[in-house]
């Protein structure tokens, strides 16, 4: 027969097993978002519900879904740092998705812009902040006069109603007329392209109107155009980076900061690269800064978002990465938050856009 010690020690012995049985963390895990949380569940830690959010949080991201053919959103992400469900995904056979790339909005309609690589076409959807299901985009650039062959990315200037697209497959970039309502077979009225411009193989573009200037993001090089919106044919570029020292492997995307920086990602390096006061004809010049190592879990990385406050949101695979304060940025940081999707869950996020 056990004495009272011994009754104690087994029951110390099961509440031990009942705990380690509960919890899969490793001594070297942390109880994060970048990490497992042996606390509360994923869902209890983000306090999430149907509409895929935190009840507190704000903002919305839409994001398009490569593997999946389809574009989501997810609600309230100021807060959000789990796998979370959304509201029904657009996709079906009336949405004409099959590989959708990156994303933008048109400020004058609020359409938002998706490129579809394997469907070679540019595709315009009404109320992206709330459509769901099988639903057809509100208009549609496709058909042979376009010139299409594997657009990836899409801009809208709205002061001269022109739609620039960066074609991949063609290595162009093609101007539109109209963009407010283009529809249909329709021809570009500028090409932008050609062995003289560099223009190989392109992974996304910039557009800074304010100084009539076009970046086009090689995977090795950064091409800038002056006068982008009376550019046509093949012309020289005006800068180029490139080289050894700028590390570059894999360009994937880029956008300026307010103060001139650029910041890209490199799907070859995993890495994101920031430039100080970026200058587009310093060729070889080495990143001011760099994020990249384990910790940062950046893997894949697409379309990103710089917010206000300045907060990176990433495209990443299968998530989406934040991190805080993006200016002071360096070395081998963990995300503040990772949050995806699940019911389905997220294959293959590319394209983000705040909505």
């Amino acid at each position: 027969m056990r004495g009272p010690a011994q009754r104690l020690g087994l029951v110390f012995f099961l509440l031990l097993c009942l705990v380690l049985a509960g919890c899969d963390c490793a001594e070297e895990d942390t109880t994060s978002a970048f990490g497992p949380d042996c606390g509360a569940s994923a869902g209890d830690a983000a306090g999430e519900d149907s509409a895929g959010g935190s009840g507190s949080g704000t903002g919305t991201l839409l994001f398009s879904d490569a593997g999946a053919g389809a574009l989501r959103r997810f609600e309230r992400i100021s807060e959000l740092d789990s796998a979370v469900v959304t509201e029904p995904a657009v996709t079906g056979s009336l949405t004409r998705l099959s590989r959708p790339q990156y994303l933008a909005l048109d400020p004058t309609s609020s359409n938002v812009v998706v490129c579809d690589e394997a469907t070679i076409a540019v595709l315009f959807f009404d109320d992206p902040s709330s459509i769901t299901g099988n639903a057809p985009p509100a208009r549609v650039l496709t058909g042979q006069s376009t010139e299409l062959v594997a657009p990836i990315q899409a801009y809208v200037d709205s002061d001269a109603d022109e739609l620039y697209v960066l074609d991949r497959g063609g290595n162009r970039v093609l101007v539109y007329p109209s963009a407010s309502t283009i529809d249909g077979d329709v021809a570009p009225i500028r090409r932008i392209g050609g062995p003289a411009s560099l223009i190989m193989n392109p992974a996304a573009f910039i557009v800074r109107p304010s100084i009539d200037q076009l970046t086009v993001i090689n995977p090795t090089q950064v091409l800038t155009f002056t006068d982008f919106r009376t550019i046509n044919g093949d012309r020289d570029p005006s800068g180029r980076v490139s080289g050894q020292a700028t590390t570059f492997q894999n360009l994937t995307y880029g956008l300026y900061d307010s103060s001139n920086g650029l910041l890209l990602g490199d799907r070859g390096t995993a890495s994101l690269l920031y430039f100080a006061d970026f200058d587009t004809d310093q060729n070889n010049q080495a990143p001011t800064r760099v994020i990249s190592g384990g910790n940062t879990r950046i893997v894949e990385p697409a379309q990103f978002v710089l917010t206000g406050s300045g907060n990176l949101y990433l495209a990443n695979g299968a998530d989406v990465l934040v991190f805080n304060n993006v200016s002071e940025l360096e070395g081998n940081p963990f995300p503040n938050r990772r949050f995806s999707a699940t019911d389905p869950v997220s294959q293959t996020i590319r394209g983000l856009l705040a909505l």
